[in-house]
């Protein structure tokens, strides 16, 4: 099933027009194999008739035969986007002929694109951004309202993308996307990853998480998974323009990506340059706060040098905008009227 890589390793394609095809190749999309299973999700240009097939082996400017046909699409207009998508089991000589760039993916048979392995990325010594995903959607069955369905931590160490996602299992099979909302391809989402039907496996520790909410009480399955970004895409993910897209039955529920703030300063944990600011602080850029950045019990060597720091962070904050002239005079007032940096009295 789609969505083992966790397991076994996901290996990514990507489409690369043929110079030799009769015109340009008007498509994008995601090519996985994860095992034998191969998931393909692809959006093409289509006019008012478009055929999508994948053909090989092929030699250059020749055709090959048919391996998966996706059909026709018949549309009413030219310059009108269409999404081709299926999973498929394929068999060994047929993953071989796959890694080895032998196939093609053709539109009407001319507009010729080249599948060619990506490659992987291995775990690097970067520090891991973690990511949270809350999945809502519409209360079963009848529709009305909105409510948690599940729950999914992530992980991107360099260019690795992991997730971990549970989701109730009644719902089985679940089929999943990671997609970015656009303005064009007919308004709607574009599927940067089709992650396919997911290996959703039932837990045994039924126990729901301490924060749950709405059908995480139910029993759930686990779907883990990795894959491997582009440089493009771990900026979109970092700029919060991913999400989950899930079916589960008839129902669509979804969820963006969020970094992980474990001190809710509005600073995530990657960014955070001081990761346990005290509730409610107010923070700099770096997640800092005042009391951060000028402790009151610090390794001061008296209490003008306590108010020396006090006095310079208090000036960043205010030319940042955080604080206003009136208000650094009054920290720098309380500074002054406090004990920090004071040697106490050493009673022998």
């Amino acid at each position: 099933m789609g969505g083992q890589a966790w397991a076994q390793g996901t290996e990514q394609f990507r489409l690369e027009p043929d110079a030799s095809s009769a015109a340009i190749f008007p498509g994008i999309g995601s090519i996985l194999l994860t095992g034998h299973h191969l998931v393909v999700d692809v959006e093409t240009r289509a006019g008012d008739r478009s055929h999508l097939t994948i053909q090989g082996p092929a030699g250059v400017g020749t055709n090959g035969p048919v391996i998966i046909d996706f059909g026709f699409y018949w549309g009413a207009a030219d310059d009108h986007w269409e999404t081709f998508d299926g999973e498929f089991d394929l068999t060994d000589e047929q993953v071989s002929q796959l890694r080895a760039g032998l196939w093609y993916m053709l539109v009407n048979d001319t507009r010729r694109a080249q599948i060619l392995y990506s490659g992987t990325c291995g775990f690097t010594e970067v520090k891991a951004i973690q990511f949270e995903s809350l999945i809502e959607g519409w209360i079963p069955p009848e529709g009305h309202g909105w409510i948690r369905w599940g729950r999914a931590t992530c992980g991107l160490t360099g260019n690795t993308f992991t997730y971990d996602l549970t989701m109730p299992s009644a719902f089985m099979p679940l089929l999943a996307f990671i997609a970015v909302p656009t303005a064009t391809h007919n308004h709607r989402d574009r599927h940067v990853f089709d992650l396919g039907t997911l290996n959703c496996v039932p837990l045994e520790n039924t126990n729901p998480p301490p924060d749950a909410a709405g059908l995480e009480f139910l029993p759930r399955c686990r779907a883990r998974g990795a894959l491997c970004l582009s440089d493009e895409q771990v900026a979109a993910l970092l700029g919060g323009l991913w999400n989950f897209r899930i079916s589960a039955g008839n129902w669509p529920i979804s969820g963006g990506f969020f970094p992980v703030d474990s001190d809710h300063d509005g600073v995530p944990d990657y960014l955070d340059q001081c990761a346990a600011t005290v509730t409610n602080s107010l923070v700099n850029t770096n997640g800092c706060s005042l009391e951060d950045l000028c402790p009151c019990d610090g390794p001061w060597k008296n209490h003008g040098d306590y108010l020396k720091c006090l006095k310079d962070t208090t000036r960043d904050f205010q030319r940042a905008g955080l604080i206003t002239e009136k208000e650094r005079k009054a920290l720098m007032k309380q500074g002054e009227r406090s004990d920090c940096g004071k040697k106490k009295p050493h009673h022998p």
